[in-house]
């Protein structure tokens, strides 16, 4: 009998453990767009909060490889949109790289507002961040040379436009990321 009891700790223990969530707020509280990584693919959820209880409204399901989740108001209509970093290939680029992806919601439906292909060069990193006030998103960017760079995009209509170069010519990936760091703090609101 405790044997049986003990392997049945021990199989709810492992169900839990494959299931991991990250989280973020949308609209004002009442909406949480949640990123769920099952154990085969990775999926968004918005969720109602309603008296203390979680109401399930949307799902999207990502069966790419996922590395980057953040939340920020993108196109600047006031709700804030979600980013999902996710490595795929593309039917335009046979080859897996990591890509943007961009949705938004409507009446709590998760709905893609941009399903990005690429950027100026092989993305390796993104950040949403504010300079001066204005939703930006920060790439970081592997040059054909080898180094890294930081990119400054914003939102025009549809899909991401470049406005300039932050830095250039950073020897690596870990200098990038700090640099990244750097920036978000010298720009937080």
């Amino acid at each position: 009998m405790s044997r049986t009891y003990f392997l049945l700790i021990l199989f709810v223990a492992g169900c839990n453990a494959e299931r991991k969530e990250s989280a973020c707020p949308v609209t004002n509280g009442q909406i949480e767009v949640r990123l769920i990584h099952q154990k085969e693919y990775y999926a968004l959820q918005s969720y109602q909060k309603t008296d203390g209880r979680d109401s399930l409204i949307s799902t999207w399901t990502l069966p790419y490889p996922v590395y980057r989740f953040d939340c920020g108001d993108v196109n600047e209509d006031g709700q804030r949109d979600i980013m999902v970093g996710v490595e795929k290939a593309t039917r335009f680029d046979s080859t897996v790289r990591k890509r943007l992806f961009i949705f938004k919601l409507f009446e709590g439906h998760i709905r893609p507002l941009w399903l990005g292909s690429s950027v100026s060069h092989p993305l390796v990193d993104f950040a949403f961040v504010k300079e001066n006030s204005h939703s930006r998103i920060l790439t970081v960017e592997h040059h054909p040379d080898g180094t890294y760079l930081l990119g400054l995009y914003r939102w025009r209509g549809f899909g991401l436009s470049f406005e300039r170069y932050v830095a250039q010519g950073i020897a690596t990936e870990e200098e990038a990321e700090r640099k990244v760091r750097d920036f978000r703090l010298k720009n937080s609101d």
